[in-house]
């Protein structure tokens, strides 16, 4: 019972000895675990980024579209035209709700960015340590 105690206590001894023989290797696996990170993260801030500028372009539109609808209504109402003036206040309404629902999303967007590139610069600099 002894020498087997004895043995597997060696065996583990062994795997240890051979883990701390070479750090080398465990350094340059660690090297390349964080370079393949940093590769996720640049594409994920490049994903984000195109997301923004998408976002952005849509709340433009919704902008437009909300200062349109204002002018056509107070076109309709110079012209007597109640009803359609209502009905534009109301597309405007719409348009306006949309814009700023694009702005919030813009900013959540441009929070994870910043996230983003701190992590990047991060993980850069730890490799730069590590070479």
């Amino acid at each position: 019972m002894g020498n087997m105690t004895s043995l597997v206590a060696k065996a583990n001894l062994n795997n240890i000895a051979k883990k701390l023989e070479d750090p080398e290797k465990i350094m340059t696996q660690a090297l390349e675990d964080m370079q393949g990170d940093l590769v996720k993260v640049r594409q994920s801030y490049a994903e984000v980024t195109a997301s923004v500028r998408r976002l952005t372009k849509e709340m433009d539109t919704a902008t437009k579209m909300s200062n349109e609808w204002r002018a056509r209504a107070e076109t309709a109402l110079r012209a007597g035209e109640e009803e359609l003036a209502k009905e534009a206040l109301q597309r405007r309404q719409v348009a306006t709700e949309k814009a700023e629902a694009l702005t919030m999303q813009i900013q959540t967007q441009e929070d994870s960015l910043g996230k983003l590139k701190e992590g990047m610069e991060l993980l850069e600099g730890k490799i730069l340590e590590s070479k």
